[in-house]
């Protein structure tokens, strides 16, 4: 299955489970609102025994317990999208997600109004803020992690032996001459051309490091001659 599949799983799950979690909380406010009306006219609030917090709330716990895995895995999957806004908002679903937990363990409910309500609305603006950010995120731009079949594996390393072979014969680290195939700007469809910049920029620099060496520069180790008894060089 490809990453863009995986992709499309996911946001579709993060998705629904973010308005299924916003739907409950939205039920809850009403439901609140009608409590508190009734209970100030004298009624009964009962007739609103299906949206008690606890049930409502443990539902929008599992809800979020759903969205988090669903929003991790996508900059698991594409490097390009990770940074500190994943974080962050990793941070405030689990931060909902313990608000939740919390209303849902309240040891009576019906006399928590106005604390449900507040922690409530808290909760739908923080999800607004992230369905605001997943409907206006980037779309990667790579093709993402690819985990290759085993007979990809093999020929990818043989790609990769033969990019380093050309790599090494053009900065002088193996002897021979190189022919068309070990160019190593000539790469397959599997070895990726950062990797290769990467490969040459470390073989480059390697050869700067023993030029040094060669010449005495910084980078030179300094042979020096016998030491005399006293541990200082001979003729000092």
């Amino acid at each position: 299955m490809s990453a863009r599949i995986l992709l499309g799983i996911f946001d579709a799950i993060y998705g629904a489970a973010l308005l299924a979690w916003m739907g409950g909380l939205a039920v809850s406010l009403v439901a609140t609102y009608v409590r508190s009306q009734g209970r100030a006219a004298g009624g009964d609030p009962g007739r609103f025994a299906w949206a008690q917090p606890r049930r409502v709330h443990t539902w929008g716990a599992i809800a979020g317990a759903v969205a988090l895995p669903a929003f991790v895995a996508v900059p698991l999957g594409y490097p390009e999208i990770r940074g500190p806004r994943i974080a962050v908002q990793s941070m405030v679903i689990l931060g909902g997600i313990l608000a939740m937990m919390y209303v849902a363990n309240l040891p009576a409910p019906a006399e928590q109004d106005r604390r449900i309500a507040r922690l409530d609305l808290l909760v739908i603006l923080a999800l607004c803020g992230l369905l605001a950010a997943f409907a206006t995120r980037a779309s990667p731009g790579s093709r993402g992690l690819v985990e290759l079949s085993p007979a990809d594996r093999v020929r990818y390393d043989q790609e990769l032996d033969r990019i380093i072979k050309g790599l090494e014969i053009k900065y002088g680290l193996r002897a021979g001459a190189a022919g068309p195939a070990d160019d190593p700007g000539r790469s397959g469809h599997l070895v990726e051309e950062a990797t290769i910049r990467e490969l040459e920029s470390y073989y480059r620099e390697k050869q700067r490091r023993d030029l040094e060496r060669s010449r005495g520069g910084p980078g030179a180790i300094r042979a020096e001659g016998p030491r005399g008894p006293t541990g200082q060089p001979e003729g000092d």
